[in-house]
């Protein structure tokens, strides 16, 4: 299923920082490879272990780390075997007590890595941890989430595609949420996470039932439900190039993102009424699958149309 490129460092001194970074690809050399400059930009980073879980990449990400960074620990699944599952091959790998878990379309800024394990260190009920994330341009992206009401769900799921602001979409992305104080959490999004590697041993890692999307949120689900807490971290930093993997296959993507919240809805109200309509649940979902598609196509159509004007 996966084989593992052993760094030259292995015989180096324990870990200093007691942390993995792990960094999930998929097609995208030129972001891994800055990605990973970024990283050993910070000092704290050589005194961590940094792994590389590629999926099956077929634009040379895999021999551009062996040849540039022969220090990152590769491990080279021979499909793309999705996120949930690369994530797990990089948990059950490691041996540190904290393991950061990065898109590779990320890039962290310095001092985060120390921030974040002196954290988790110094709060053992905590088994994830978030930062700010942000675009390029200094926006923020929506990166901790509520666990959205079945009500909530429902209208962001549709009204969230035409109406991003409204009130539903709003109350679900916590867009009134003070992002300069650090505090508790329903969830934090995977593109960049800090977990307690016990803690989510314990819970049985992530689910491979998803091969993409939510499966973020079903982690800290879990955490949660056993006890667990998840906090999101504003000192910290990183910065996102969103959904540069998944735009490859766009139309799949969006039919397995329906699939997950389908998933994970089933999950989440498993002891409430709303299980009872679970096949409408589905439907809507299909439905939304063929209105984003929609939305995409004429989207596509409009950026094709030559500029007019005088």
């Amino acid at each position: 299923m996966l084989s593992i490129v052993a760094s030259r460092n292995r015989d180096c001194k324990v870990n200093l920082l007691d942390l993995t970074v792990g960094i999930i690809n998929w097609n995208t050399k030129k972001l891994l490879e800055r990605c990973l400059e970024v990283l050993f930009q910070d000092a704290d980073s050589h005194n961590s272990l940094i792994v590389v879980a590629d999926n099956n990449s077929t634009d040379g990400s895999q021999e551009m780390v062996k040849k540039e960074f022969p220090q990152v620990r590769l491990i080279a699944n021979d499909a793309n075997v999705g996120f949930a599952t690369a994530a797990n091959h990089i948990l059950k790998t490691s041996r540190t007590p904290f393991v950061l878990l990065l898109n590779s379309d990320t890039e962290v800024t310095s001092g985060s890595l120390r921030i974040m394990v002196d954290f988790m260190k110094d709060n053992p009920d905590v088994a994830a941890a978030g930062p700010l994330i942000l675009n390029f341009d200094g926006s923020i992206q929506y990166s901790c989430r509520n666990f959205p009401s079945f009500i909530d769900a429902t209208v962001h799921a549709f009204l969230g595609a035409f109406s991003p602001s409204n009130p539903y979409s709003a109350r679900y992305k916590m867009v009134d949420f003070d992002r300069d104080k650090q505090q508790r959490v329903d969830w934090i999004s995977g593109a960049a996470m800090c977990l307690r590697r016990e803690a989510v041993e314990k819970i049985g890692y992530f689910d491979e039932s998803y091969y993409m999307y939510v499966e973020d949120m079903d982690l800290c689900f879990r955490l949660w439900r056993s006890g667990y807490k998840v906090y999101y971290l504003p000192r910290v930093k990183v910065y996102h190039h969103i959904g540069q993997s998944s735009k490859q296959i766009n139309t799949k993507m969006v039919f397995e993102h329906q699939k997950s919240i389908y998933r994970f809805y089933s999950k989440l109200y498993a002891d409430k009424p709303w299980r009872h309509i679970k096949f409408l649940i589905g439907i809507g979902l299909f439905c939304r699958s063929i209105l984003l598609i929609l939305l995409n196509w004429i989207k596509g159509v409009r950026s094709k149309e030559p500029a007019t004007g005088k």
